[in-house]
């Protein structure tokens, strides 16, 4: 799914947080300067008061960042709705008002209330823009319109605006600017998500022509989306990073930075493509950091694992295992072992996985961290307990169980308890499986991933019955 909100509106509301949280200023961009002989717009007329009015809206906007990160939606919209209400009465249909009806979009944006955000960024595209300046704002309500329709799957509108938006954009800045390459961009990653990747290779090589000839800095955002789009157009193994060696090392890791975003939202097939060569890439350039490494490793388990592809998981866990073997934090390597070990137990491997959790208990008690400790333990009882190694599987469940309590986290004692209920369920100790239940249920939020298992368990004690678990 196409997700310019994700991206473009995430950094802008982070950059406005990052501004609102220092004691200096806010940072305003400079209004452009109108041609000679140009009429004075409505803001212009009223000088300085309309500054401050941009300034205050800006301010306000901050102030509604912060109250959203600290959690509360509701007082974070009243702030913008009533900054709309103060430039609807001030200085109604113009720039100003566009632009606080735009902010308004993006808090409700960022709450999920796409519906709302739809009907608030309708009224910031549909106030008339006649100066260049203000036509500039406007196209960038226009990308985020598109966006909002495309999260409600009103893709079909939200192309129409995608092609409104780079035609107005080419006539505004010409064929050869980067202000319509961001157009062109983003109509490529609505074209991919609607997997028509032929047509969005062509917008997209005309943005990355545009952005490669003016040494852009967005240039890295758009050969991370071609790789994508390449590799749909083409096939998962066409070559889609070949910019790679052209690019300076800056450049490559935003390159990689980029990508790894893309991958979250993409499809996993694509995702694993694009990242196995990404992986190639980054291995064969020297002094590439072994952080920007790791993520891609992870990033690569993930999609491989979605995909059932059991041999990528393996050598993605594998490597992160070499990755972090060069790492002074071990509870970082005893994470990447027990990655590992999990890949090979997924994929069948008892004989193998033993060792590889073998190996993560052992960094595990380095490490000064209990419920570390009881969580791999508690995944190594699991998987003995599948390759049939009951005993052992029961002196794991212990020990997890025991570490858990130590540690004080009650998350990981509830899971480590739950895990070891069912598993003397399943072995006809239901007296004893009852009380560990009865104990995490007591003890667990509702929310808890593992609550509603512990309560079905127990049910299935109370009713005399088996486990649905035992019933698959």
């Amino acid at each position: 799914m196409w997700k310019v909100i994700s991206a473009a509106i995430n950094r802008f509301v982070l950059k406005s947080f990052d501004e609102a949280a220092t004691d200096q200023p806010a940072k305003v961009k400079a209004a452009v300067a109108p041609d000679p002989g140009e009429p004075p717009s409505t803001l212009e007329k009223s000088g300085g008061a309309a500054s401050r009015d941009r300034d205050d809206l800006t301010r306000q906007f901050q102030q509604a960042i912060q109250v959203l990160q600290g959690g509360n939606g509701s007082a974070a919209e009243q702030i913008v709705q009533a900054s709309v209400a103060n430039a609807a009465q001030s200085h109604p249909n113009t720039p100003l008002h566009a632009d606080a009806c735009f902010k308004l979009a993006t808090i409700l944006s960022a709450l999920g209330h796409f519906d709302r955000a739809e009907i608030a960024c309708r009224q910031a595209v549909a106030i008339p823009a006649t100066e260049d300046a203000a036509k500039k704002e406007r196209l960038t309500y226009q990308l985020y319109l598109a966006d909002i329709l495309s999260h409600q799957n009103k893709v079909d509108e939200s192309e129409r605006v995608l092609t409104e938006n780079s035609a107005e954009r080419k006539v505004l800045f010409g064929a050869e600017h980067v202000g319509y390459a961001i157009g062109l961009s983003a109509w490529a990653d609505l074209l991919l998500s609607r997997k028509r990747p032929m047509e969005a290779l062509e917008k997209i090589d005309e943005s990355v022509h545009i952005l490669n000839r003016a040494k852009h800095e967005r240039l890295p955002a758009d050969l991370a989306l071609r790789a994508f789009i390449v590799k749909a157009a083409n096939g998962l193994h066409a070559t889609s990073l070949e910019a790679w060696p052209d690019l300076t090392r800056g450049m490559q890791k935003m390159l990689a930075h980029q990508a790894l975003r893309q991958a979250k939202q993409a499809d996993s097939s694509l995702a694993q493509a694009v990242l196995v060569e990404l992986r190639r890439r980054l291995e064969s350039t020297p002094e590439m950091e072994s952080s920007l490494l790791l993520s891609v490793d992870i990033a690569l388990a993930n999609a491989a694992k979605q995909n059932g592809d059991h041999e990528v998981h393996i050598s993605a866990c594998r490597n992160m295992v070499a990755v972090c073997d060069a790492m002074p934090d071990r509870a970082q390597l005893t994470m990447a072992r027990q990655a590992l070990a999990m890949a090979l137990d997924g994929a069948g491997r008892f004989d193998e996985a033993a060792p590889a959790y073998d190996a993560a208990v052992a960094t595990a008690r380095e490490v000064n961290d209990l419920a570390l400790l009881s969580n791999v333990l508690r995944n190594y009882a699991l998987s003995a307990d599948k390759a049939g190694r009951f005993e052992q599987a029961e002196t794991l469940h212990r020990e997890a169980v025991d570490h858990g309590a130590s540690s004080g986290d009650w998350s990981t004692h509830g899971r480590s308890t739950v895990a070891y209920g069912i598993f003397l369920q399943h072995a006809g100790r239901n007296e004893e499986a009852r009380g560990l239940l009865e104990e995490a249920v007591a003890h667990l939020s509702p929310a808890h991933a593992d609550f509603a298992e512990a309560q079905d368990h127990l049910k299935a004690l109370e009713e005399g019955i088996a486990c649905s678990c035992k019933k698959e």
